[in-house]
């Protein structure tokens, strides 16, 4: 859930800057209330507009899944806060290119570009120029 994964970004800034992003609060009540949803995503945007730029290059660790025979202790890495901002907007066109094809299927357009990585957009404005 990406909400889960921005409180789990914003909460260490202020509590020792370790992020596991398996080990998160889930909160249901933000799954299923639209209300609930709205005030915790207006809540993270004011957190994340509250970032400055030395936030944003503060040194964070970050754990992540263990591959297999792993140890644990190998699985945390050195980041960014930047970084795992840049991380989360990537994951989150990732989710709309999913929720995308969900509701075409359901014949709802959501718009050509939703869920289209940046990348790609920057790609077809070349060919469309062409």
């Amino acid at each position: 859930m990406l909400t889960g994964s921005l409180v789990a970004l914003v909460t260490p800034m202020e509590e020792g800057g370790r992020i596991d992003y398996d080990v998160r609060d889930r909160q249901p009540e933000i799954e299923t209330s639209a209300l609930a949803a709205l005030a915790t995503i207006e809540s993270i945007m004011v957190d994340l507009a509250a970032i400055d730029e030395a936030q944003a290059q503060r040194e964070i660790v970050v754990h992540h899944d263990e591959l297999p025979g792993e140890e644990p202790a190998t699985s945390w890495q050195r980041s960014s806060v930047a970084r795992e901002l840049r991380f989360l907007a990537s994951h989150t066109v990732h989710h709309y290119a999913l929720i995308a094809h969900l509701v075409r299927q359901q014949g709802v357009e959501p718009g050509e570009e939703f869920g289209v990585a940046p990348a790609t957009l920057e790609f077809w404005a070349t060919q469309e120029t062409r």
